[in-house]
Order: structure tokens, then sequence, then C-alpha cells
């Protein structure tokens, strides 16, 4: 008897993680990441700090799986996904959006505007080195970079709003010439960048 509740709670365990995460590469999925946003936008008013949303896309992506095929796509997004997590913090959240699209929740970051611009250099910085290296795939090498969105807040915005904001700035990277980074604060109209 004992077993089989083992076994269900198990199972229960498993359903849950597999409705939460991204199957091939294990992130937290879409649903996960709006929860993880608006907890880490919650915090930053208890903690005085800041949080950074970054949206990254990978670069010409549908010409790698088109030239080389589904599976190497997926090769490549999981080691794009194990690459970037690597460089974040163990507080940090990567997630999968969608597709080629992968969103990092960075918590805790400077209030301050200098001493923030600097954390998020060092942070898009690490995750340019991370990928920078190229990816071999059945004897192929594919070459890979991200245009990136960053939408900051330090109070007062919802999961949704960041998402969005970090989102128009990686089309306004890729737009720009792609493996570039547009950061925005969605408090400014203007946005920096």
């Amino acid at each position: 008897m004992a077993a089989d509740r083992d076994l269900a709670l198990v199972a229960r365990r498993e359903l849950e993680h597999r409705a939460t995460h991204d199957e091939l590469t294990g992130l937290p999925g879409r649903a996960l990441l709006f929860d993880r946003v608006q907890h880490a936008v919650d915090a930053t008013e208890r903690h005085q700090s800041s949080i950074a949303v970054l949206l990254m896309d990978v670069d010409h992506f549908k010409a790698i799986k088109d030239e080389m095929g589904h599976a190497t796509g997926d090769v490549v997004l999981t080691e794009v996904a194990r690459r970037v997590k690597s460089v974040l913090r163990s507080s940090d959240t990567l997630a999968r959006l969608s597709g080629d699209e992968f969103v990092a929740v960075c918590e805790d970051l400077s209030t301050g505007e200098e001493d923030l611009d600097q954390e998020i250099a060092v942070i898009v910085s690490r995750i340019g080195s991370a990928l920078g290296r190229p990816v071999y795939v059945a004897g192929h090498e594919v070459t890979v970079s991200v245009s990136v969105g960053v939408a900051l807040a330090s109070r007062d915005r919802s999961a949704r709003d960041l998402i969005d904001t970090a989102d128009q700035a990686m089309y306004r990277a890729k737009h720009e010439g792609r493996g570039l980074v547009v950061i925005r604060n969605p408090a400014s109209a203007a946005g920096r960048g």
C-alpha cells in the first residue's frame, strides 16, 4: 500500500514538473516564468533592489533549423540553455518562453543607474562569452548569437509589462543588426539603448 502511494506521489510530481517546465531544455516554461517575474517584482520593494528581465532570441535560428534539421535545432537550443544558465547566478531564473526565445530574470540588482548599468553589462558579457564558442552538432560547427532586450524595474510593474517591454527591446536589437542588446526601463517612455 505504501509503495502504491509512493508511486502515485512520484507520478504526480512528474506530471506537475511537465506542466511547468519545458520538455526539451528542462527550464521553467511560460506559466512558471510569469510567476517568477511577478515574485521578483514583488520582492524589489522589500529588498530595495531592481530586477532585469532579459529576453533573448537566437539569431538566425530558422536558417539553422532549415539548413541542418530540427534535431540540430534542438541541440542548439539545449546548448544555449545550458550555457546561459551556467553563467547566471543561482538566484536568477532562466526560462524558455517559446521556440528560440529565452528569458532570464535577474533579481536583487542595484537601484542606482550607474551600478545597475554595470551589473547588466556584466550579465550580458557573460552570456556573450558563453555563447561565443561554436556549438558542434553532427560534425557541423554552428555559430550562435542572441539578440537581447532588457527591461528594468525597481517596483510596481507587472510580469506582463516587463516581458512585453523586454520583447519590444529585443525586436529593436534584431532590427538594428542582431547580436545586440537594447535596454529599456518601463518607467520611462523613451527607454534606454
